[in-house]
């Protein structure tokens, strides 16, 4: 301990055994004296104690005080009833007791209860010795006038409400934000147990009560005391939180409220290569359907309570009105986009736009429970509660994980299973298709794309078209010879070199196509503006309106759809299947036949085969049933009759493959005699393959499908109309089929 100013040698020591009597009352009296002096009494005050004490009168004038200053003494300590304390070794323990604090030397209780004091300018040290060095790294000295703060750091003010400040010597405590440093120079860390010094011993406030420090402890959400790789506990810097007064702000339980000022952040448990931000949400199966959240009526949505979810919650009063639900709707103005966030863990949520509504389970995580938009039910993590941008998650049946698949496409899927994702309830993701959760097996329907826009895929560039019918190359969308008027109906005619049959292409900002007629300067339309299977297809004034826009897609097998705006599950169809002359062309429900698959041309096509001229050709021959298939190599064109010699009907004309150059398809009259419903092959393409629907008439000859990879339904190969097989005649997969279950054995096939 540092010596105090004024201390005179031969006082300072220990008293022995066996001093005089009137020696140690002496010495009684005289820390009897220096207490009371400490607390603020004269000397006049003290004469009739100490007299009192040695049991006589005692004077002692005013005059005599200059005589003791700078004088210290000590002083036994004595417990509550008048006994003198001892040390271990039997030595009494004493106390310094002060009578002029001029020089320096305010009183200072050791934490066992010794009186200590500092002199101005004498370095601070802990309990071992150390010194206390401030934020800065500079030492601390003691000077009269500091503030007076308490543990935490808070200003003190004295019962008038007027700021406190340190005497000189007076013991200093630290706030929260102090760096304390040990013996070797070490920082000394709290864990929220009893403070202590770096020698072990307890801290003690200046009222004698042991010292805690307030800290924020990580906990796990089960409340246990999250520790580091090392096993030590978790803890982070603190601010005390204080309202817009500066007042510091209470927990429930009376503790002021602490946040820390480098948080530590959970791990996180899962990475996403999709940035956050505002996206548009479409199926791969589709480009030009989106994510939506539409009203619809809430006694067609069919949920199962999942615990902690009530079902009725999604809907309107007792069950009845309209809620909303996630499903596909098409691209346009009203489209919302939804905002893609992560919690800390790595777990995404969507909000919809302009709400706080974000994509919710609405009941069991089961094959077929509803995805809709729920109020976001929002948990801050406990390490940033009074950060004024908190950060936080969301309920578990709102948290999705969003994972890349092999073709770089995504997935979403749920937090509380990762094996079900979002499912598109359709085949192929057209307009109001429902999202739904269904167990991942990785098909189109659970891969989805996230756009900064809204975009529709262009598949041509804006011009000239000749467009011809799937069916056949040369059947062509037409308007009648010189019916160029309003509201005239859209037909199927045979090439006659682009009269007639050229159409400019145009394309609006969302890459919807507008077909005008090239010779009436008229837009291809939906008759009366409502689309339905059955409604006529006419030429109109354009007027930019949907029913004059459509969406140009990839067929299912070969070719490209024409879509309506108006409803994107109707497309252009060739009324009654069939590539003749005349054939009004109408809207039907999407069903994926090839009298809804068109190919565009930049081109004028050369002129047909005049199929009323095969028809007649079909007369000259017979069959031991009631169908005659002929096939054309000259021209590509399979027909199919029904009836008996002199009196075919024509039931189809369907586009085929023929035999190229090398391998061309036999000629002659031949009859069905095998069938088998798929064979593989390899020959000389680019791998194996398999052919669907094989109707054999000649040996290795066949009727089949178009081709596809080995064992599967993928498309290797679906062109058509030109020379190109091993010598069979290839058909569209359904044409095959149709064959196949309905013509019998030993019909007659013409093929020339």
């Amino acid at each position: 301990m540092f010596k105090p100013n004024g201390v005179h040698e031969d006082h300072t020591k220990k008293p022995h055994r066996g001093v005089p009597a009137f020696l140690s009352a002496g010495i009684v009296a005289a820390g009897l004296l220096a207490l009371m002096l400490l607390s603020g009494c004269s000397l006049k005050d003290v004469v009739n104690p100490v007299s009192e004490l040695f049991g006589k009168e005692a004077s002692v004038e005013e005059e005599t005080a200059p005589s003791i200053e700078n004088y210290l003494t000590t002083s036994w300590v004595r417990d509550t009833e008048g006994r003198a304390v001892v040390s271990e070794n039997g030595e009494p323990l004493t106390v310094m007791a002060i009578y002029e604090t001029a020089t320096g030397g305010e009183p200072r209780i050791s934490p066992k209860g010794e009186l200590e004091t500092y002199p101005i300018g004498e370095v601070v040290t802990y309990a071992p010795g150390s010194a206390a060095l401030r934020p800065d790294g500079t030492q601390e000295t003691y000077a009269g006038g500091e503030p007076v703060t308490n543990v935490l750091g808070i200003q003190e003010n004295d019962a008038d409400g007027n700021p406190m400040t340190h005497a000189a010597g007076e013991l200093m405590t630290h706030g929260a934000d102090d760096i304390v440093y040990d013996e070797s120079g070490e920082r000394v860390t709290y864990n929220g147990e009893y403070m202590t010094y770096a020698a072990g011993e307890e801290k003690y406030d200046a009222n004698g009560e042991k010292e805690t420090r307030p800290i924020l402890i990580y906990k796990d959400d089960s409340g246990e005391t999250m520790t580091d790789a090392s096993g030590q506990i978790r803890i982070g810097d603190i601010e005390i939180v204080t309202n817009s007064a500066g007042t510091p702000v209470l927990e429930a339980d009376g503790e002021i409220a602490t946040k820390q000022l480098e948080p530590m952040e959970p791990e996180k448990v899962v990475e996403s290569s999709l940035p956050e931000g505002q996206y548009y949400i479409n199926n791969i199966t589709s480009n030009y359907v989106f994510f939506a959240a539409p009203e619809v009526d809430a006694e067609y949505i069919n949920l199962v309570a999942d615990e902690g979810v009530n079902p009725y919650d999604f809907y309107g009063e007792n069950g009845i009105g309209m809620v909303k639900n996630l499903q596909l709707e098409i691209i346009g103005d009203e489209l919302p986009y939804y905002e893609v966030q992560y919690d800390l863990e790595g777990y995404a949520f969507f909000t919809l736009q302009g709400t706080n509504e974000v994509l919710t389970l609405a009941g069991d995580l089961r094959n077929g429970v509803n995805v809709m938009p729920r109020e976001a039910e929002i948990t801050i993590y406990p390490q940033y509660k009074y950060w004024d941008d908190p950060k936080y998650t969301v309920a578990d049946n709102q948290k999705w994980i969003i994972v890349q698949e092999v073709d770089g496409n995504y997935s979403i899927r749920s937090y509380l299973d990762e094996s079900y994702a979002m499912t598109v309830d359709d085949g192929d993701g057209i307009q109001y298709a429902n999202i739904m959760m269904w167990q991942y097996d990785g098909r189109d329907q659970q891969k989805f794309h996230f756009g900064q826009e809204q975009a529709i895929q262009k598949y041509f560039e804006e011009g000239t078209y000749y467009i011809s019918s799937g069916l056949s190359d040369w059947m062509m969308v037409s308007i009648g010879t010189d019916n160029y008027w309003e509201g005239e109906s859209i037909y199927a005619y045979s090439s006659d070199a682009g009269n007639g049959q050229a159409w400019e292409i145009k394309y609006d900002e969302f890459g919807f196509a507008t077909f005008i007629h090239k010779d009436s300067n008229l837009a291809l339309s939906v008759a009366g503006g409502s689309a339905a299977t059955g409604q006529a297809i006419v030429q109109a004034e354009s007027d930019g309106g949907l029913w004059q826009k459509w969406i140009i897609a990839p067929h299912k097998y070969g070719g490209y759809y024409i879509r309506s705006a108006l409803n994107v599950s109707e497309v252009v169809d060739l009324s009654g299947g069939q590539a003749r002359n005349g054939r009004e062309i109408l809207l039907h429900w999407n069903n994926d036949t090839y009298a809804e698959s068109w190919n565009f041309h930049k081109e004028a096509i050369p002129n047909g085969y005049d199929f009323e001229s095969m028809d007649a050709y079909a007369q000259n021959f017979s069959s031991e049933t009631e169908y005659l298939i002929l096939v054309s190599s000259w021209y590509n064109e399979v027909c199919v009759y029904k009836g008996s010699k002199g009196k075919w009907t024509n039931l189809f004309e369907w586009p085929c493959v023929t035999g190229k150059a090398s391998t061309p398809t036999v000629t002659g009259e031949f009859s069905i005699y095998a069938k088998s419903p798929s064979f593989d092959g390899n020959m000389d393409s680019p791998s194996w393959y398999t052919c669907y629907y094989a109707s054999m008439w000649y040996p290795e000859y066949f009727f089949h499908s178009i081709i596809y990879y080995q064992g599967t339904w993928d498309i290797m190969d679906a062109s058509m109309g030109y020379n190109a097989s091993h010598g069979c005649v290839r058909l569209y997969t359904d044409n095959a089929q149709w064959i196949y279950d309905n013509v019998p054995l030993n019909t007659k096939v013409v093929s020339y």
